[in-house]
């Protein structure tokens, strides 16, 4: 439904009522000790988080996913990704990702 505002506040915003199936990826490179973590938010406040630590220096990714409620109207969705020691995260599509779909 096109429901992903990649414009204005970059937010999924279902319009349909119904439980969703959210999935995200974030990668970077890190070396050791550090770490990339991804956080799904939901109307601001933290729903899930996932997180991946180095021992050595090699790209990591971290992925997760949740199944979660939309009224259809005011709930949105966001993620948000945290590395230390400002590490970028990497643009390519097939290592950073965020998809929603109804699944009920």
């Amino acid at each position: 439904n096109n429901n992903f505002d990649n414009a204005t506040n970059y937010r999924f915003t279902p319009t349909v009522a119904g439980k969703y199936l959210l999935a995200v990826a974030l990668a970077s490179d890190l070396v050791d000790a550090d770490s990339i973590s991804v956080l799904i938010y939901k109307n601001g406040s933290s729903y899930k988080t996932a997180q991946v630590a180095a021992a050595s220096t090699f790209t990591a990714s971290v992925v997760t996913s949740a199944v979660v409620d939309a009224n259809g109207s005011t709930d949105y969705f966001e993620i948000y990704g945290i590395t230390t020691s400002n590490k970028a995260i990497a643009g390519l599509s097939t290592h950073t990702y965020f998809s929603g779909c109804r699944i009920g």
